[in-house]
């Protein structure tokens, strides 16, 4: 799944937010600072724009 998937499927806020563009903003960060954090510790692998569970 690539990250615009994953924004997309807003795991966090879950399309709750009023403002769609902050949400994606917020839920994008989070998710971008998260995913390098796995791919970091190798629980994670990146490929082509689409990441993996090790």
């Amino acid at each position: 799944m690539g990250f615009e998937e994953i924004t997309t499927v807003s795991p966090f806020f879950k399309g709750r937010m009023p403002d769609k563009v902050i949400q994606r903003t917020f839920e994008g960060n989070m998710i971008r600072k998260i995913l390098a954090l796995l791919v970091r510790d190798g629980l994670v692998e990146e490929s082509e724009g689409c990441f993996r569970r090790v």
